[in-house]
């Protein structure tokens, strides 16, 4: 059942008299968020890839690594894996948690998380074990906060063959490695989603308000500057977002956030991400870039060392496309023939600029490259600052722009390019 914020008790008698508690705008808001750890990408998942181990040693980054079994530990079928995790204070193994599995083959096997990251698995407690569905939760504890966690959610997914080839064939390969252990078949994977966020909601002015904190940095703590994330969502739909180009704000010393057409300073954020704190603002509200603004004045620095604005590319006839991409980027690689074929197929309506990002503008390595795959549309090095500004927070990202220049999508694919330049 959700649970809906009351921002004080004045807000809350009103409401219970049948009065609009939108009436009242506080000049600062103290904003509970659900009890309830929250999965916000519901739709998608990670993986969490499983090891094969013997004795007393696992391997991390080919190098191996004695470890202690729990107490009493009969099992068959032993594997292990890690789980990205940065908030505990000199772990074993940096910025990873180590989890032994019991009889993994089997649908619901035994669990046990190295929680203190000493690498003694007697001293963590018993096996946790899977529900009749596979599904687990795991709580990373933080070493430094108590009541501060990390989430994470596993399962095992129901690939065909097929599928799962291809899984292996992006994040494996399977078998034997030249540590002297073995990365196992993505059926013994773990499918992954992060629970890192807390939710609240609120009525204010008459709007209906959904919003939440993210832990981004994956430490258990949601106050982070200049990484953890404010995000607002949209309530009707309930559907929220961490990525910046879909309303989410990085958390830094002088962050505002809108909220009922008002206009906020955030003074606080919880650590364990329980409240947060605003006090309206005095100051100009700076939204960035956003859905319809312009970008005709981006600096586009070409690898063939020519520098211009976009607007040069800007015809009134041709949509553009900023391709944000880097060589290093295994799905940018694998999704080149794709937008290879729409720059193929759909030329004559849109125009495509690479915006390429972590390549350190190696001018050469990107000729060779352009030739190799292909790529017959002009390459542009992006600046961290571009990438800041227009909120690209993973790659490939597709951002299309309109006719003129303006945003029509920040994050887009290319199904929905086609669909959209088929009408």
């Amino acid at each position: 059942m959700k649970t809906y914020t009351y921002l004080t008790w004045t807000c809350l008698l009103f409401s219970i008299l049948g009065f609009q508690s939108s009436l009242f705008a506080q000049d600062t808001l103290t904003i509970h968020f659900d009890p309830d750890y929250e999965i916000v990408r519901k739709n998608s998942h990670g993986f969490t890839r499983t090891y094969s181990t013997s004795q007393k040693e696992i391997t991390y980054r080919e190098q191996k690594i004695e470890f202690t079994y729990p107490k009493n530990f009969q099992v068959s079928d032993t594997a292990f894996m890690f789980e990205y995790f940065t908030g505990w204070k000199n772990p074993a193994i940096p910025k990873n948690t180590a989890i032994l599995l019991g009889d993994y083959k089997g649908q619901k096997p035994a669990v046990y998380v190295d929680y203190n990251h000493n690498l003694d698995f007697s001293d963590d407690g018993e096996a946790t074990v899977a529900n009749s569905d596979s599904t687990l939760v795991i709580y990373f504890r933080n070493s430094e906060l108590d009541g501060a966690y990390f989430p994470v959610r596993y399962y095992y997914g129901n690939e065909n063959e097929e599928k799962r080839k291809d899984i292996e064939g992006w994040l494996g390969p399977v078998g034997p490695k030249a540590g002297g252990y073995s990365l196992l078949s993505s059926e013994y994977w773990f499918f992954t989603q992060r629970m890192n966020n807390r939710l609240g909601r609120l009525y204010l002015n008459g709007e209906r308000i959904l919003l939440g904190l993210h832990d981004y940095n994956c430490n258990g703590l949601y106050n982070d500057e200049e990484s953890d994330r404010i995000m607002l969502g949209d309530y009707e739909s309930n559907s929220i977002s961490e990525d910046r180009k879909n309303g989410a704000r990085i958390l830094e010393d002088s962050l505002q956030i809108k909220l009922g057409g008002l206009v906020y300073d955030v003074i606080e954020v919880d650590p364990r991400g329980d409240f947060m704190k605003l006090v309206k603002s005095s100051r100009p509200y700076v939204e960035g870039y956003v859905v319809g603004s312009s970008l005709k004045n981006l600096a586009i620095n070409l690898s063939t060392g020519i520098g211009t604005e976009l607007e040069t590319f800007i015809d009134g006839e041709k949509y553009i496309l900023l391709e944000f991409w880097g060589m290093w980027c295994k799905p940018c690689v694998a999704s080149m023939p794709s937008v290879v074929e729409l720059h193929k197929d759909y030329g004559d309506r849109l125009k495509i600029i690479g915006m390429n990002y972590g390549d350190n503008m190696d001018r050469d390595r990107i000729k060779k490259f352009k030739k190799k795959h292909k790529m017959s549309w002009p390459i542009a090095f992006a600046s961290e600052k571009q990438i800041e500004d227009l909120k690209v927070d993973g790659f490939p990202t597709y951002m299309l722009l309109d006719k003129d220049g303006k945003i029509l999508e920040m994050n887009t694919t290319i199904t929905s390019i086609k669909k959209m330049l088929d009408k």
